[in-house]
């Protein structure tokens, strides 16, 4: 097995992994506008609880999904194609890009589907 899908499984551990794969990762704080981090390429597990960004064997972010204010698809194009923007209630917003819009639309209803109603 690859190391991402032998990490996929004890991710989900007790809960089932709803959605996995590679995206590209950046974040910024909303205090400091002016210019986002370097795309990194990551993996993305999202479960019931996290949605958890991977830098090979190893946690690299964790965003519980009650932290979740916000979730947007980047419309503007600012930072990219098939960026979804998500903040948090830390004041952080989490850039993560998608390979097409389908799976960027997929990953948005997927994570919204799990947030607070």
């Amino acid at each position: 097995k690859q190391w991402y899908q032998r990490r996929v499984a004890i991710t989900a551990g007790g809960n089932a992994a709803h959605k996995y794969g590679f995206l590209n990762r950046s974040s910024q704080s909303i205090s400091r506008r002016k210019s986002i981090r370097p795309w990194k390429r990551r993996l993305a597990v999202l479960d019931n609880n996290n949605l958890s960004i991977y830098k090979v064997e190893t946690v690299e972010s964790l965003i519980p999904i009650n932290s979740i204010i916000d979730i947007q698809m980047d419309s503007k194009k600012s930072y990219g194609k098939h960026v979804i923007v998500i903040t948090t209630d830390d004041n952080r917003e989490h850039y993560l890009q998608a390979n097409s819009e389908e799976d960027m639309k997929e990953w948005v209803h997927m994570i919204e589907s799990l947030g607070p109603s």
